[in-house]
């Protein structure tokens, strides 16, 4: 009886041992999706967000902030889509700078843009005063985005933005 308990044992010590040298990779996720990426693009110094619901990837490229489209498992680089400069937003007095892009990927479109600390709460009102996702770059900065379930954004693109006591600090009065 024990004989075949220490059997049963070691032959599982042995599968499991088999399956982390061959299967396991010493690589993280990030570190395999920087390599997929740099693939196609020069250069990925950072992954800052994976969307699974939009399929995107938003990482750091020299000193632009870059997303990618991915496939549905994550795990493939299918384009690399947009970037937006750091130095834009450090070279200018706004709180709150954005883009959007139209049609990136089938059936979607993307708001995004950076926030300083000093931004909140960002609304987008010309899109049914929706609040964007936020990632913090640095304790000065935020990188914000949301996506669009269609090909084209509703224009004019209105968007305001809130400190921290509700005060409107950046967009359009009503």
């Amino acid at each position: 009886m024990k004989v075949k308990f220490f059997i049963t044992i070691f032959t599982l010590g042995i599968m499991c041992t088999v399956y982390f040298v061959f299967f396991s990779s010493s690589n993280s996720y990030s570190e395999r999706l920087c390599n997929q990426i740099e693939k196609v693009d020069s250069e990925c110094s950072d992954i800052y967000l994976v969307d699974s619901n939009s399929n995107i990837v938003f990482y750091k490229n020299e000193s632009k902030l870059m997303f990618a489209q991915t496939n549905d498992d994550l795990t493939e680089i299918k384009t690399i889509s947009g970037s937006l400069s750091l130095k834009w937003m450090f070279d200018s007095d706004e709180p709150l700078l954005w883009s959007t892009i139209g049609g990136f990927q089938d059936g979607y479109s993307m708001i995004w843009g950076f926030a300083s600390d000093v931004v909140k709460s960002i609304v987008i009102t010309s899109e049914n005063s929706i609040q964007p996702n936020k990632i913090k770059i640095n304790d000065e900065l935020w990188l914000w985005y949301q996506t669009i379930n269609r090909d084209q954004i509703n224009m004019p693109v209105t968007i305001n933005a809130f400190d921290g006591e509700g005060n409107k600090i950046y967009g359009k009065n009503p």
